[in-house]
């Protein structure tokens, strides 16, 4: 699939960036294996950013590197 439809896809239903919730909707996984692979093994999602300090920050996911991330593991 286009790089590019995926990003407008995703930005139209999620906007710029995907929190996990959203990610793990996209990807058809729990919340908890989202937390689990972002510490154990971080290759094994798309690349995020922590918005703040702290164990509680949130943590986002960029709408290009999701797209990305799901043409290169269809």
């Amino acid at each position: 699939m286009d790089d590019q439809f995926l990003i407008n896809k995703l930005i139209e239903e999620y906007g710029f960036t995907l929190s996990k919730q959203e990610l793990a909707e996209v990807l058809n996984i729990s919340i908890t294996t989202v937390d689990r692979r972002r510490f154990q093994n971080p290759e094994l999602l798309p690349p995020s950013k922590k918005l703040g300090v702290g164990v509680r920050a949130r943590v986002v996911f960029p709408v290009h590197g999701v797209a990305i991330y799901l043409s290169q593991t269809q």
